[in-house]
């Protein structure tokens, strides 16, 4: 029993939770120091130049940004750089698309153009922000293209932000065609 007493004096006098003066043991010591640069950090590899950061290799695309294969999907444009007249000449409108849109207006656009596109939303009656929201059914608005839309969904204007890494390509062209479909809802036609 003596003994017992004995290891837990130890114990305790042997934890006193002061900080070290010794190095720590490193078992891999490579992953604690490794040679790398800071940006801008002057370094003597390269002869060209003598900062660390590199510019990519001219003609090079980063992963994930190769949209050549369908440009009018991806940026609403075509090759002369004129808007998409229509999203079905992009994708197929059914009624699950409009939907689909629908549910993502209600997401991303309601909170300032309102859940009917007047403008109306909920920053809109907010005295903190001093921003009027543009309604869908203005007459500014009437002769825009599909392709437009889905640009300044992607883009953003003035004091709208884009939208372009919060919402796929699919459901930007969902949202443009439950935008045409509110706006059809409310035409003379």
């Amino acid at each position: 029993m003596n003994y017992i007493y004995i290891i837990l004096t130890l114990l305790l006098f042997g934890c006193q939770g002061m900080p070290s003066k010794k190095p720590p043991i490193h078992l891999n010591p490579n992953m604690d120091d490794q040679e790398r640069f800071d940006a801008q950090e002057k370094q003597y590899f390269y002869t060209s130049e003598d900062v660390a950061k590199r510019n990519p290799i001219e003609g090079t695309i980063p992963y994930g940004y190769y949209k050549d294969d369908n440009p009018q999907f991806y940026y609403g444009k075509l090759s002369n750089e004129e808007f998409v007249e229509k999203v079905s000449n992009v994708m197929k409108v059914d009624e699950k698309m409009i939907k689909r849109g629908q549910e993502r207006f209600d997401i991303y656009c309601s909170v300032c153009h309102g859940y009917t596109g007047d403008g109306d939303g909920m920053v809109a009656h907010n005295d903190k922000y001093s921003l009027i929201p543009t309604s869908i059914h203005s007459e500014t608005l009437k002769e825009k293209d599909d392709g437009y839309f889905f640009d300044l969904i992607t883009n953003g204007v003035r004091n709208m932000p884009g939208y372009a890494h919060q919402i796929t390509p699919e459901d930007r062209w969902a949202i443009v065609a439950y935008i045409k479909a509110l706006r059809f809802s409310r035409s003379e036609n």
